[in-house]
């Protein structure tokens, strides 16, 4: 039996290392396949090289030349790699800062209005609230959450305006890198600079600092839940931090859940972890001690979640921000349906659908009955193209 657990632990761990490489090199493989780096409209102008501009160009051919000078010259490479690498820990945090700074600068003269979901949030902060957008959170209730937070940061800042909310975009994401990199810092400082080097490049060309939207808010939670997930595992910080940590990891999660589900992946992996490591061969006293450690630690994220989903459920029930219909709300299984449906995205027919249901019983089997359909249409292979 013994035998059986280490064997299913070595393969467990090799098969998460292999997934996560497979969607790591896709998810590179179609970024780099975006419209937005194709040159020339020769082949399908309605999808390739329509976004093609100056700035792609130049950032395009400054790679290459990097590149290959890299490459090519000897002293070149050398150099490259002293400043760089030798010189990281004085090169990497110049490098960030002024990143940040760029980001702060360009946001400051570019904060167009946005339409959309982030449109509705910043419409509901205004005093008059049309019907249209009543209808608009009672169906997507999911975004209220989002609309208190702002409500109070606007209330804290005696303002409304688009720049502001980009400026607590920028804010929201530059704590993420920094939570990012304290947690590669506590795993392995050898692993620092590299972390910086990469956060830098993401921000530098993160488009979405224009968006004060979930995708953004929710970066710093997810650092967070990391964060403490590795402060709650690492048995050389004292138990009460450990504890404290768990605790915080609960509170996270559930910030998580009413800002953005879908970004509660991460805790999705670290139960399949942590499931894992329950398959490991241990013997002796101190076993019992960390099993009772374990205990403590997943009673107090217990306790974290429970306690903090009853705080913000509460606010966001007894809110008075908007006037809502709670029982218009879109059910899950709408996302799930809509995520099958042409390209995975947003599907303007399904949610116009939703809006023609008259309950949220005829919601679910609107829902259910095309997801079958489309299940059924795409079939099993169908999946890999999608």
């Amino acid at each position: 039996m013994t035998k059986f657990k280490l064997a299913f632990f070595k393969f467990g761990n090799h098969l998460i290392d292999y997934l996560f490489y497979f969607f790591i090199f896709i998810s590179l493989y179609f970024a780099l396949m975006s419209p937005n780096l194709t040159l020339g409209d020769t082949l399908t102008p309605q999808t390739l090289g329509e976004g093609t501009t100056w700035v792609t160009i130049v950032f395009l051919l400054l790679m290459v030349g990097i590149a290959s000078a890299f490459f090519v010259f000897k002293k070149f490479r050398l150099s490259m790699l002293w400043l760089f690498k030798d010189k990281g820990s004085i090169v990497a945090p110049i490098i960030l800062s002024l990143v940040i700074l760029i980001q702060v600068i360009f946001v400051l003269h570019t904060h167009p209005s946005i339409g959309f979901d982030p449109g509705a949030i910043h419409e509901g902060l205004l005093p008059d609230h049309s019907n249209e957008l009543k209808a608009y959170f009672s169906m997507y209730t999911n975004n209220l959450a989002l609309l208190l937070l702002q409500h109070q940061i606007a209330v804290f800042s005696n303002s409304t305006s688009w720049l502001l909310f980009d400026i607590v975009n920028v804010i929201f994401l530059d704590v993420a890198v920094l939570l990012n990199i304290l947690i590669v810092a506590l795993i392995d400082r050898q692993k620092v600079i590299a972390t910086i080097y990469m956060h830098a490049i993401w921000i530098l060309v993160f488009p979405v600092i224009l968006v004060p939207y979930s995708d953004v808010v929710v970066m710093p939670l997810v650092s967070g839940l990391i964060l403490t997930y590795v402060i709650a595992q690492k048995s050389n910080f004292k138990l009460v931090w450990r504890l404290f940590a768990t605790l915080g990891n609960g509170f996270f999660l559930t910030a998580i859940y009413f800002i953005k589900p879908s970004a509660i992946v991460p805790m999705i992996a670290i139960v399949a972890v942590e499931f894992l490591y329950l398959f490991r061969n241990s013997v002796g006293i101190d076993v019992q001690w960390q099993k009772l450690k374990s205990i403590m630690i997943a009673l107090l994220l217990c306790v974290g979640v429970v306690t903090s989903y009853a705080y913000v459920n509460h606010q966001i029930e007894s809110q008075q921000v908007i006037e809502i219909a709670p029982h218009r709300t879109v059910p899950a299984i709408h996302f799930i349906n809509m995520g099958v449906s042409g390209n995975g995205g947003y599907n303007a027919k399904d949610a116009l659908a939703m809006g023609r249901q008259p309950s949220q019983k005829a919601m679910v089997d609107y829902s259910k009955k095309h997801l079958i359909a489309r299940l059924k249409k795409r079939g099993f292979f169908g999946y890999g193209r999608l």
